[in-house]
């Protein structure tokens, strides 16, 4: 469930995305990352990684993949409790 709305930032040397969580993001416990930020971050050479919400809170999260699709998966708390 890639959104074409998903736009990847960077501000202040910090990279992110924004994305609105839909139902099965949390009951599948994943969410698609967008190519040019996988990219930029090299997740194509990384397995995990510590994410923060807007509050400081941190996550570590793994990523799977392959080519242009990469995604975030076993994060089901932080979707639960970013979306409360």
């Amino acid at each position: 469930m890639t959104s074409k709305s998903m736009v990847s930032y960077q501000q202040d040397g910090l990279s992110f995305f924004v994305s609105t969580i839909k139902p099965a993001n949390i009951t599948y416990s994943y969410m698609n990352i967008p190519f040019k930020f996988s990219a930029f971050n090299g997740f194509r050479k990384k397995r995990e990684i510590m994410v923060r919400d807007p509050v400081g809170r941190e996550w570590q999260l793994k990523i799977s993949g392959s080519g242009n699709n990469w995604h975030f998966h076993g994060g089901g708390s932080i979707l639960l409790e970013i979306r409360a």
